[in-house]
């Protein structure tokens, strides 16, 4: 490929003139790529690269979040037909709508999902609550001066209790 074809190819890309310059090695630098980049040859390779590219995206082949974008409209228009959304015809029926009641309130759940409407909340619980709020004030305190778990734990605990101990320190040389 000549000089021509790669300063197309790397406009195309969104190169800069400088980058280009450094890339081919022109001896104008930035001067001289400016001038190739504005070659009619140039520009009309830049023209074809980039209407392959935007024609390959609306066909969805050009990566899969340029599919998924293209393709979500026809996606949502489907999903909310089948949440009942589609206004009836005029024997009062609506087209598109699911056979079974779960399946229309699934998709209807999906597209109040992917509209913002539904907030999903969480509730976590961490274990150390759980086991500090069952201990007496006596057992937090030996827990906290020798790390010995109480007997009547040691078997829920598992393997967990091993991991308590306070480690060992090296005694002095």
């Amino acid at each position: 490929m000549g000089g021509n074809g790669w300063a197309a190819v790397f406009a195309a890309s969104g190169s800069t003139e400088p980058e280009i310059a450094r890339a081919l090695e022109l001896r104008g630098g930035a001067v001289s790529a400016h001038r190739l980049v504005k070659h009619p040859v140039v520009v009309r390779i830049v023209q074809l690269i980039r209407d392959e590219q935007l024609a390959r995206v609306l066909r969805g082949e050009f990566g899969v979040q340029s599919q998924a974008r293209a393709a979500a409209p026809a996606i949502m228009q489907n999903l909310t037909e089948l949440a009942g959304a589609a206004a009836p015809d005029g024997e009062g029926k609506r087209a598109g709508r699911a056979r079974r009641d779960a399946d229309s309130i699934r998709a209807g759940e999906l597209v109040l999902d992917v509209g913002g409407y539904r907030i999903n909340r969480h509730q976590h619980e961490h274990v150390h609550q759980v086991l500090f709020e069952q201990m007496s004030d006596q057992e937090l305190e030996t827990l906290a001066s020798d790390g010995t778990w109480p007997e009547r734990l040691q078997g829920a605990l598992g393997g967990a209790a091993g991991f308590t101990g306070r480690p060992a320190l090296p005694g002095p040389r």
